[in-house]
């Protein structure tokens, strides 16, 4: 991308560029995804949508190579769009809700990342973040995986009896 293009201009090639990428074998996609998390840095107020989606990739590609420790740190470093809070009294945007299913999903993804790199501790924090926006969300594979993770988190925790209950209601 050229220095003189707009941000504007750019979002659509970068997104298209992001599903390209995604279909690439792993090296490919890894190179392309570095490349493009390092361009966007200094410009990541005008791209975080897409430096996230790029950021998604690279964990991948690091997890397809058993690097679980630099996929979840990679989850980490994700920024959102910030949207005004939502009072108790009103109900939730498509805006708030979609920003909470986005940061739900990557939480819950980082959450099992830790758990593959023997982290329980860095996944409890990660699941801990996701139970505060899951009422927001209506994807019921999402939900699942959630609800799985936590009783996954009680259970490293050894409070075997909270798990085994959170098990079972998921059935």
């Amino acid at each position: 991308m050229s220095e003189k293009v707009s941000p504007q201009d750019c979002k659509p090639a970068l997104q298209y560029l992001a599903g390209l990428t995604n279909k690439f074998s792993n090296e490919p996609s890894k190179k392309v995804s570095e490349a493009a998390i390092q361009w966007l840095a200094p410009k990541l107020a005008f791209f975080k949508k897409e430096d996230a989606m790029f950021k998604r990739i690279l964990a991948e590609c690091h997890m397809a190579q058993d690097n679980p420790w630099d996929s979840y740190k990679l989850m980490g470093q994700i920024k959102y769009d910030e949207l005004q809070e939502v009072g108790d009294d009103e109900e939730p945007t498509p805006a708030h809700r979609e920003l909470a299913t986005e940061k739900v999903r990557d939480y819950v993804t980082a959450c099992d990342y830790c758990f593959e790199a023997k982290e329980p501790t860095t996944g409890e924090q990660w699941i801990n973040r996701a139970a505060h926006l899951m009422h927001m969300t209506d994807d019921p594979e999402l939900n699942w995986g959630f609800k799985y993770l936590k009783a996954k988190v009680a259970n490293s925790n050894r409070k075997f009896q909270q798990a085994a209950q959170d098990y079972y209601r998921m059935v």
